[in-house]
């Protein structure tokens, strides 16, 4: 039995991924704002409400959590909000928002917990990306980019944390069918500027007229993850990936082939712009 810490538990991945981690037998600290009505009498399950913006509420959540299991083995940066619209139609309080929540908080979360991970000599921290983490798209620019941002945050502390006996999975999910892309979840930009019409324009349409379509099912991403940190993560010092979704593993593949393709175009220069070692 091993204790998960989730953040973003009311709704969504993670408050499946918790009920998928109960049914397991597993101990769960759940933290969310507005924590989700469950079965208060479940001794597996502790429900903690933290603003994880607040640095003060999510130190005073682990030190509850930890109070009450005596240990976190697998810490889950679930918390995380989309932002729909052009770059240029994204205010600075928007853009801050985002980041506040999808890069901020997580890193707050993680100083918290590693020195109780450190002085284990062990513990997992699981990251929930995104295809979106992989693969800039128009309209998601900004939620693109705190992803992206998380994801070169997790590949360091793979290898920081490594001799403490961390490791470090991100996970990239694909469009899963949540309540992510509702109106009360999904947020937009206050701006929306006619000449972007063609591109964020035509992706609020197409997400408006796909709710409740999406493709990948959170029950079975719940069920993934648990599988993957339960195996065990490597011990290489490297972050692992698990992308989950078809329509992830083709955008992903994609960007993968086109990567490919820039570094050996670059190859020939790559080289060229070294200073050269004068003989001695």
């Amino acid at each position: 039995m091993a204790v998960w810490l989730v953040t973003g538990t009311s709704r969504g991945l993670g408050q499946v991924l918790v009920e998928a981690l109960l049914a397991s037998g597993h101990q769960v600290a759940a933290l969310s704002r507005t924590p989700a009505a469950r079965h208060s009498d479940n001794a597996n399950l502790l429900q903690l409400a933290a603003d994880l913006r607040d640095p003060e509420q999510v130190k005073a959540a682990i030190s509850a959590t930890v109070k009450h299991f005596g240990r976190i083995d697998t810490l889950v940066n679930n918390a995380g909000k989309g932002l729909l619209g052009a770059i240029e139609e994204t205010s600075e309080a928007e853009a801050k928002d985002i980041f506040a929540l999808n890069l901020h908080a997580p890193l707050s979360v993680i100083r918290e917990v590693l020195p109780v991970l450190r002085a284990q000599g062990q513990g997992n921290v699981v990251n929930i990306s995104s295809l979106a983490g992989q693969s800039g798209a128009a309209s998601w620019g900004v939620y693109s980019a705190s992803k992206f941002a998380l994801e070169g945050l997790s590949e360091a502390l793979a290898k920081e944390a490594a001799g403490f006996g961390v490791k470090v999975l991100i996970v990239e999910p694909g469009i899963l069918r949540t309540d992510f892309l509702e109106p009360h979840s999904l947020l937009t930009t206050h701006d929306q500027l006619e000449p972007y019409q063609a591109s964020a324009g035509a992706a609020r349409e197409a997400l408006a007229s796909n709710r409740g379509k999406q493709p990948g099912d959170p029950r079975l991403a719940a069920l993934r993850i648990i599988e993957q940190v339960s195996h065990g993560l490597p011990d290489d010092g490297l972050a692992s990936r698990l992308i989950l979704g078809s329509d992830a593993a083709r955008v992903i593949n994609a960007k993968l082939a086109l990567l490919t393709a820039q570094v050996q175009a670059s190859a020939p220069l790559a080289g060229s712009i070294d200073i050269a070692t004068v003989p001695a």
